[in-house]
């Protein structure tokens, strides 16, 4: 697929209407230099494409969601979520009916047509900055898991340090996934997964919960004795630091292209279902694991939920355990999405700082 600076694909443009609409059956534009390699891309179904979508939102914001609701309470954190999602909805389809009006298909492309070399620029930072941190608090929360691992198998005194298991996770994991990936079949299937084990994920908290009794006895005891006033409903001094949280679980606006450039037969309809479905599926995966792992631990609650699993006993214990595991593979099949959105976007960028011929610039396009 192509990635958020990069072309279109192989199909008509959708086209304004003189009311200022946008036609219901038009399509994403192509891109006049490399159609036939787009049409080759076009494979995904909408429900291939909402499961890349939702692969490239979930992932370390469903982790924090659990401390939201501990700083800002059960309703408030539910509004905030309901809020946040509805706010990225309307603004991905203002993106969507910008890029129709402008014919325009990638993000820095759509900023020029509306802001100018200016806008495009700001964009491009702003959408490097993003990316670039996602990347980075993906390799700090697998690199944590992996050296707690490793500690429990290496003997004492040999265990990596964490530098080491953060550069072995970089080279050996995520760079071979980002730079290998690159159809929309292997992009799907490496989603597909990533989003199963999410939702086992999701699943699994719940169910730690309706099991707290037995899972967690000290505990259970302990907010039992407490009552409700152990839960927090509603704190609205600390809801600033909330709001971020949310609004970098749901950004979505990034790579929203490179997902569009893989859809078939990307009507207008069929695009904003896409991008509707995927936004409101991870709505509710955070809020079910956001509501769970907070009552589930409550003033215990990490930061990090995953730092509170791992301690129990049993079945329970082997199954958490197990989807820590698994959850840092799902989210390592994200990172193929957010590599070729950074690959696009500064693909131009190195290529006129090294004032490329324009034959290597028509490569690189078609990289």
């Amino acid at each position: 697929g192509r990635g958020g600076g990069g072309g279109g694909g192989g199909s008509k443009s959708p086209t304004a209407t003189k009311s200022g609409g946008v036609e219901k059956n038009a399509s994403v534009p192509s891109t006049p230099k490399n159609n036939n390699n787009n049409n080759n891309n076009r494979t995904n179904s909408v429900n291939q494409a909402t499961v890349n979508l939702m692969n490239g939102i979930l992932g370390t914001g469903a982790l924090g969601l659990p401390y939201c609701f501990k700083l800002t309470g059960v309703f408030l954190t539910t509004a905030l979520i309901v809020v946040s999602a509805c706010a990225t909805i309307y603004t991905t389809q203002c993106l969507l009916f910008a890029s129709a009006v402008t014919d325009a298909w990638s993000y820095e492309e759509v900023a020029f047509r509306t802001l100018g070399n200016r806008g495009k620029m700001l964009v491009r930072i702003c959408v490097v900055a993003l990316l670039m941190g996602c990347s980075v608090a993906y390799v700090n929360i697998v690199s944590d898991i992996f050296s707690g691992v490793a500690g429990t198998i290496v003997p004492a005194g040999a265990e990596p340090s964490r530098g080491e298991t953060m550069v072995a996770v970089v080279c050996f994991g995520f760079v071979p996934l980002g730079t290998m990936i690159r159809s929309a079949k292997a992009l799907s299937s490496t989603s597909a997964f990533g989003i199963f084990i999410v939702w086992m994920f999701t699943l699994s908290v719940a169910l730690v919960y309706f099991f707290k009794s037995s899972v967690y006895p000290d505990l259970y005891a302990e907010h039992e004795l407490a009552g409700n006033r152990a839960v927090q409903m509603w704190n609205s001094k600390k809801s600033m630091i909330v709001l971020p949280v949310l609004s970098f679980g749901f950004a979505a606006s990034p790579i929203i292209y490179p997902v569009v450039q893989t859809l078939k037969d990307p009507t207008n309809n069929r695009v904003l279902s896409v991008a509707n479905k995927s936004i409101l599926i991870s709505g509710i995966a955070y809020f079910i694991i956001g509501l769970m792992g907070y009552m589930t631990f409550q003033d215990s609650t990490s930061g990090d939920v995953l730092r509170n699993f791992g301690a129990e006993k049993g079945s329970c214990g082997v199954l958490m355990r197990t989807m820590k595991l698994l959850y840092c593979v799902s989210m390592a099949t994200c990172v193929p999405v957010v590599f070729i959105t950074l690959r696009e976007t500064l693909t131009p960028v190195v290529l006129r700082v090294c004032q490329a011929p324009e034959s290597q610039k028509e490569m690189a396009k078609d990289v």
